[in-house]
């Protein structure tokens, strides 16, 4: 396969760091629904947007990063005579800095919330990405937690009806995640 297009991964996989916020107890759907997936990589929408990229995020000191930033610009390209295709070739590259910096932006505004970083997980798209970790992270907890507490305390206790509709434990699990997978992307505070 030829790559042409210099972004992304000639598999189209991409990286997710995943955030929890500080006090995040309670059963694990409810730990689950606030945790936040920020994509790595370049971000199209603040390359095209910019500040209202970075407003609609409410990524307020990277705003006014990109406002001082812009009033520099102009200033600096003013003092030195130069012409105004000069100022727009600035605020192009201006924007193309935030495009590469919009995910780094997103995840220090999270860290000083008080946001800490679970990992990483890698997938096409979020979805995927959702399925891998809670693959790997919701088996944790149910270790963490005491053998009469139930991982999916709305679950009943399977019978023989339910099992042959669902007849592994494998298939139960990815049907919970898909579920809490769709659950997410209806809810998310922060998305890309």
């Amino acid at each position: 396969m030829i790559r042409i297009w210099p972004f992304g991964s000639a598999s189209g996989s991409k990286t997710f760091s995943v955030y929890e916020p500080e006090d995040n107890a309670g059963l694990p759907l409810e730990r689950a629904e606030r945790l936040v997936f920020v994509a790595d990589g370049f971000s199209w929408r603040a390359l095209f947007f910019g500040p209202l990229y970075l407003a609609v995020k409410r990524e307020w000191i990277g705003l006014l990063m990109y406002v001082v930033a812009a009033v520099a610009l102009v200033h600096a390209l003013q003092t030195l005579d130069t012409g105004s295709q000069w100022i727009t070739w600035g605020f192009i590259l201006l924007n193309v800095i935030t495009g590469f910096e919009a995910a780094s932006v997103q995840r220090a505004s999270l860290v000083r919330a008080g946001w800490k970083e679970l990992g990483s997980v890698g997938g096409g798209n979020v979805e995927e990405a959702e399925r891998r970790f809670f693959g790997a992270w919701l088996p944790t907890l149910n270790a963490e937690k005491p053998a009469e507490a139930p991982l999916f305390p709305w679950a009943s206790p399977p019978t023989a009806a339910s099992m042959s509709s669902h007849p592994d434990a494998v298939s139960r699990a990815e049907t919970l995640l898909r579920r809490l997978s769709s659950r997410l992307t209806r809810k998310s505070p922060i998305g890309n």
